[in-house]
């Protein structure tokens, strides 16, 4: 595993986005090109609710925050959820997912969920 001050997490740069985009495709065998412009032009695309894990400058790991409303009754309640976790294949099996999901636990945390 990579030293500690080596690993990065938080939110990925604007021009991080296709790199982040290549991972979660390679990950789960999905086409570049097509999902691209999908990626892009998604009407819930928020860039605070992607999480990155970076090694150096290199982005190994990545997720989706989905946020969403719940109704209990009359109330609704603001509830999130993680999707797309995605690790490249020569970083899997070191911890990195792990790391991502705690810290993002702990972004959840802050904005009340």
């Amino acid at each position: 595993m990579a030293e500690a001050g080596d690993v990065v997490i938080g939110f990925p740069q604007e021009q991080e986005l296709d790199s982040m985009l290549h991972l979660m495709c390679a990950s789960f065998g999905i086409p570049y090109e097509p999902t691209r412009d999908i990626f892009r032009n998604d009407p819930y695309f928020n860039i605070e609710n992607k999480r990155v894990l970076r090694v150096g400058s290199k982005i190994v790991s990545c997720l989706t925050i989905v946020e969403s409303i719940c109704w209990i009754g009359s109330a609704s309640v603001p509830i999130a959820g993680v999707a797309n976790v995605a690790t490249l294949e020569a970083y899997r099996e070191m911890g990195f997912a792990k790391l991502l999901l705690t810290d993002t636990m702990e972004t959840l945390k802050k904005r009340c969920y």
